[in-house]
């Protein structure tokens, strides 16, 4: 190419639903200010349609982008005029985003993410399909410094199914989050309904009894299960994981099909995280924890800190597959050596006193209050006795270590070559030390930050066999 391009003129219409998003909170003013005024609430959804349109046209218009012979040069505004040039030696990654009304079309969004500490991600929001080849030739030849080569689809190694899509949705305990988004949403929107809207619609509920108060919570519980499972569904459609070359390729997506490339440099930790109800039916989850890159703000599946690789899989068929794809890191199920505490009441200690003083402020209170408060204490105490006994740790190779812990009622196996580990440590307190008993923790890499590994109130001795474990040498 020898002349500038300006994006696909879909890519107002795309840009002016993320502005849309973006300026959600003015739509709660609208229903806030016009619930009552369905006519007057339309017109304003209009109208902030219109200037985020508006606002989307402005930037297609002076946005031009040239893919020449060495770099993507990008030019964009008008006022504060910017030019971005990216050599392809310095792009990492290219990730692909097709919206299901475009893909006859053949026009995707590409998210062109650059190497550095300052290097950013840089988006083509709406481009023809020849763009993403001409940019994965031009990338690969520099890269490999040889001819560009054709970009060539591949059977998948991994596919997840609807049915698989259902365990995941009804063993992830996401519903628990969804919940809690749910009620900070209500609270969110409270704020710009009428004053005691809400308090007397619930005045009302109350009226009707505590039949009518179950039938309510039912629906929303099977409301909030839907919505959790549509938004699996969409997310993990055709869920789909291969090998490429020196990337792991996944696609995956029903409205908005992504295809996200991985280098496998960028790799710092494989984590396996299972509920108990998947243990019990020995189902996993794998994720990948990646280094560097950068959120663009505008897509989730582009994560620092937490990639899935796959959403769900037998135990069994776990190291086999992860064997396929990852054949350098020479994958087999590891040996764990329990490290056990050197007391568990040490994990039960502060929290045990609080919920004691919790326990006698509720019972000054109200009886029943400290009747509750006992049954969640006695809850908590139960998670922590549990969770402490779940910390393990050992070698699959000379390069590979795993260590496992509970997290959030998920039983957490970490496992990293020993030269992607940042840094370990040893802590211990006065009383601690006098002991024998202290904490290993070790950090690596995760996007722009760094994820901590804890094993808590070890024997000293176990504390300085983790960290000798650290310091064995790794290629990988």
């Amino acid at each position: 190419m020898s002349d500038f391009e300006r994006l696909h003129p879909m890519m107002i219409i795309q840009r002016s639903f993320q502005l849309m998003r973006s300026f959600s909170f003015v739509l709660f003013i609208l229903l806030g200010t016009f619930w009552n005024n369905w006519t007057r609430l339309l017109l304003g959804v209009v109208v902030l349609y219109v200037v985020c349109g508006l606002l989307a046209g402005y930037e297609w218009f002076f946005f031009k982008y040239l893919i020449a012979t060495d770099r993507l040069i990008i030019t964009k505004g008008w006022l504060a005029k910017k030019q971005i040039e990216v050599p392809y030696q310095r792009i990492q990654t290219i990730h692909r985003q097709t919206l299901f009304f475009l893909k006859p079309f053949k026009i995707s969004s590409l998210i062109i993410e650059t190497a550095g500490a300052g290097g950013g991600n840089e988006t083509l929001l709406a481009v023809k399909e020849r763009v993403y080849l001409q940019l994965q030739q031009h990338r690969q030849a520099k890269q490999v410094g040889a001819k560009a080569k054709l970009v060539t689809e591949v059977e998948p190694q991994y596919q997840i199914t609807a049915a698989a899509i259902w365990k995941f949705t009804f063993t992830d305990g996401g519903i628990f989050a969804m919940l809690f988004a749910a009620l900070t949403l209500i609270d969110q929107v409270k704020t710009y309904l009428p004053n005691g809207l809400l308090d007397h619609e619930w005045k009302k509920v109350l009226n009707y009894g505590i039949t009518a108060i179950l039938c309510l919570l039912g629906i929303f519980m099977v409301l909030l299960m839907t919505v959790t499972l549509l938004k699996n569904l969409l997310r993990y459609y055709h869920f789909e994981v291969w090998r490429e070359g020196e990337n792991l390729i996944v696609r995956r997506g029903f409205f908005n099909r992504d295809t996200l490339t991985v280098p496998l440099h960028r790799i710092q930790a494989l984590q396996f995280r299972q509920t108990l109800l998947r243990r019990l039916l020995h189902l996993t989850s794998v994720e990948l924890i990646l280094a560097a890159g950068k959120n663009t703000g505008e897509d989730e599946g582009i994560n620092d800190d937490t990639f899935y690789l796959l959403p769900i899989i037998a135990d069994q068929r776990v190291f086999p597959l992860l064997q396929q794809l990852m054949p350098e890191w020479k994958l087999v199920p590891p040996r764990l050596i329990d490290l056990k505490p050197a007391n568990r009441l040490y994990f039960l200690r502060f929290p045990g006193l609080f919920c004691g003083a919790l326990i006698i402020i509720g019972a000054w209170i109200n009886i029943y209050l400290a009747i509750g408060t006992v049954g969640l204490t006695a809850l908590v105490l139960g998670y922590l006795w549990w969770a402490a006994g779940y910390q393990q740790a050992g070698k699959i190779n000379s390069k590979l270590l795993t260590y496992r812990t509970v997290q959030a009622a998920n039983i957490v196996t970490l496992i990293t070559p020993t030269n992607k580990i940042q840094q370990t440590s040893i802590h211990t307190g006065y009383w601690l030390y006098s002991t024998g008993i202290g904490h290993f923790s070790l950090e690596i890499k995760a996007g722009q930050s760094a994820r901590k590994v804890k094993l808590k109130y070890l024997d000293l001795t176990s504390c300085h066999y983790l960290a000798q474990l650290s310091r064995i040498k790794s290629t990988i």
